[in-house]
Parts: structure tokens; C-alpha cells; sequence
């Protein structure tokens, strides 16, 4: 649905589609690095899918499959399981 005149969405920078295999670990815990595919991406932050379920407030680091040398960290902004995966919002930090 598209949005209205008096209901934009009020975001600070410009969302892109970036389509991208991504690798993440969640902070503080002990565990393999696991995959994830962006859907967007902006200078604030990017949308992604998981197979693992991920917490709004989490901190992950990850790093593209094709720019290894290129590690981002982001914080959950928010998440929700979409069929057998999770969809989430990350902020970079």
C-alpha cells in the first residue's frame, strides 16, 4: 500500500535494495558465524533475513561473503519471524 501524503515514512536517510550473502555473529555469544542475505541498505543501516532469530537490541557484527575484509556493527532495531525466516532492521554503529 502506498504511502499517503500525511503518512511518509519518516526515515533519515534513503533506503536501497542491495541484495547481498552476508556472514553475522551476535555479540557476546560463543558461535560459528551464520548466514544472512541483505534486502536494504542505507547510510543508517540495512535489512536483512535470517535462518536464526534475532532480538531487537542485539549487537551483530557481520561482513559481506563477496568483501570479507569489510566488517560492520550494527544494533536490532527490530524483528519479526516472515515464514521459516526473520526479517530485521539493523542500525549501524
Amino acid at each position: 500500500m502506498p504511502l499517503t501524503e500525511d503518512k511518509k515514512e519518516k526515515r533519515k536517510y534513503e533506503r536501497k535494495p542491495y541484495d547481498a550473502k552476508l556472514e553475522y555473529f551476535r555479540a557476546g555469544k560463543s558461535e560459528n558465524m551464520l548466514p544472512a542475505v541483505s534486502i536494504d541498505i542505507s547510510e543508517g543501516g540495512i535489512g536483512l533475513t535470517s535462518d536464526c532469530p534475532l532480538e531487537p537490541g542485539q549487537v551483530i557484527i557481520f561482513k559481506s561473503r563477496e568483501n570479507p575484509s569489510v566488517i560492520k556493527i550494527a544494533i536490532i532495531q527490530w524483528s519479526m519471524k516472515v515464514g521459516e525466516k526473520y526479517r530485521a532492521g539493523l542500525m549501524f554503529i
